[in-house]
């Protein structure tokens, strides 16, 4: 059995769990509530996606999913949000 110690989430996870109905998206829910909340998160993602999150409500004027992402990126405690610098690159 391989144990995961962590897992990346990238951007388009996020719009799976917020904009779109996929059937993927009752498993990703299941997978994330279904971990403890602890020190270090099993989920990580970074600043680079909040970024790219942000693109389309931000052309389409739409308030709401920017709260929505600006909330659940950086106040969610499952979840690692890391910074991108010149060494990550």
């Amino acid at each position: 059995m391989i144990t995961v110690e962590r897992v990346y989430l990238d951007t388009n996870v996020f719009i799976m769990l917020s904009e779109k109905t996929h059937r993927l998206q009752q498993l990703l829910v299941k997978m994330i509530s279904a971990q403890p909340v602890s020190k270090p998160q099993m989920f990580a993602t970074s600043e680079l996606t909040l970024s790219e999150l942000l693109v389309k409500p931000h052309q389409t004027g739409d308030d709401t999913l920017i709260e929505g992402y600006e909330s659940l990126i950086l106040n969610s405690e499952w979840l690692d949000v890391r910074t991108v610098d010149r060494g990550v690159l």
